[in-house]
């Protein structure tokens, strides 16, 4: 999982983010935290966040295998 900042005076919706070449996206964001676990665990993360509008990613498709 991916924690990513939307960057001040950015409107744009996380689908409208997202939908954007990595290049273009990552101008509109800022990546402010990572977790990572294996299938099946409990992970955690500890962030000191500034007051924003914040996206949860999951970069594994919906059905991936282990």
């Amino acid at each position: 999982m991916v924690v990513f900042k939307r960057n001040d005076g950015v409107t744009d919706s996380f689908d409208d983010v997202f939908a954007l070449p990595d290049d273009e996206a990552s101008a509109k964001v800022t990546e402010t935290g990572v977790v990572l676990g294996p299938p099946g665990s409990t992970s955690y993360l500890t962030a000191d966040l500034d007051v924003g509008t914040y996206f949860l990613v999951c970069f594994i498709p919906q059905g991936g295998a282990d």
